[in-house]
C-alpha cells in the first residue's frame, strides 16, 4: 500500500508539472511585421501629408516622411 501512494504521488507531481509547463509563456520572438516596415526603399509608399511623420523602416533602417520637403 504504501509502495502505491508514492507511485501516485510521484505520477501526480509529474502530471503536475507538465501541464505547469505547458501552460507557461511563449517566449519566442514574433516573425510579424509591423505596417510600417518594408523590404527595400521602392516598396515605401508616397509621403502624403496623412503619413508626415511617419517612421517608416526598410531593412532596420528608420526613414522619416516629410512631406512637402
Amino acid at each position: 500500500m504504501r509502495k502505491m501512494r508514492k507511485a501516485l504521488s510521484l505520477a501526480f507531481v509529474t502530471v503536475l508539472a507538465m501541464i505547469l509547463t505547458t501552460c507557461g509563456d511563449d517566449s519566442s520572438n514574433s516573425t510579424t511585421k509591423s505596417d510600417n516596415e518594408y523590404e527595400s526603399l521602392a516598396d515605401l509608399p508616397d509621403c502624403t501629408r496623412a503619413k508626415d511623420g511617419d517612421v517608416l523602416s526598410v531593412q532596420g533602417k528608420n526613414y522619416i516622411c516629410a512631406f512637402g520637403e
